[in-house]
């Protein structure tokens, strides 16, 4: 039940990303796609295959807090606290959305506690 919650928390972050813009930044086609991929895997519950997808992502579009909140989910999902919590950290440090900063010191402190 925890993972599947999980996994739909993620698929709507996911839908969150296409949604809004992802700025005018080189590569948006690219990242979109890698995107894609990364909900592909979500959905196939290989996520260690979302992550890469998600790096490669990341290489085009270093300071897009939504990636990094996605990528903080998915190395939660792997059980690999310390690479969330610096994705999370990356989150709280490109975002000015005040609920976003909120999730991400939420994130934070829960993973710093285990």
């Amino acid at each position: 039940m925890k993972s599947l919650r999980k996994v739909s928390i993620l698929l709507i972050t996911v839908n969150l990303i296409f949604t809004f813009s992802l700025g005018t930044t080189a590569g948006e086609d690219q990242v979109r796609e890698y995107i894609a991929q990364c909900l592909v895997h979500i959905e196939q519950n290989e996520f260690a295959e979302a992550l890469v997808s998600l790096d490669a992502a990341l290489l085009l579009q270093e300071i897009n807090p939504e990636l990094y909140r996605l990528q903080g989910q998915v190395l939660e999902i792997l059980e690999r606290p310390d690479e969330a919590v610096t994705a999370w950290e990356n989150c709280l440090k490109f975002t000015d959305d005040p609920v976003l900063r909120e999730e991400s010191i939420r994130h934070i402190e829960n993973l710093s506690s285990d």
